[in-house]
């Protein structure tokens, strides 16, 4: 998805798989499952290939990372796959979540020069995040 297409709120935009070992996962989800893995953006060094692992899936609609992670953060957060929604809006998101039960969890915060992140939980203790591109 190119940066003037947006897609509409609460559309899944990025799923991010955690994993102890990126590269491992990435084969994994090459072979079994044929995501497309592409480098990181020119200039970003924050992220190495042993960080994240950037992929679309097959249609090129989706995109998510393979994320590293320790045993000690993946049994703290319950870790499984996080799923991030498309929110035109990230303060009307988290007024919404409030009036619906749910939880806000931390800041927002940046995701780079791209957008902003805020974590949520459902009505069920799931984790979710949801995503803005600046503008």
């Amino acid at each position: 998805m190119s940066a003037t297409e947006e897609p509409p709120t609460g559309s899944p935009c990025w799923v991010e798989v955690p994993a102890l070992d990126v590269q491992r996962a990435k084969a994994f989800y090459a072979e079994v499952w044929g995501w497309n893995f592409k480098p990181n953006p020119p200039g970003e060094t924050r992220y190495t290939d042993d960080f994240i692992a950037m992929y679309t899936y097959p249609g090129e609609k989706l995109m998510g990372g393979i994320m590293k992670r320790d045993e000690a953060c993946i049994r703290k957060t319950k870790a499984g796959v996080l799923v991030y929604l498309y929110a035109e809006s990230i303060e009307e998101q988290v007024e919404k979540i409030k009036k619906a039960n749910g939880k806000v969890v931390g800041e927002t915060y940046k995701e780079g020069d791209f957008g902003l992140v805020q974590e949520f939980e459902d009505t069920e203790g799931n984790m979710c995040a949801m995503y803005t591109s600046v503008k």
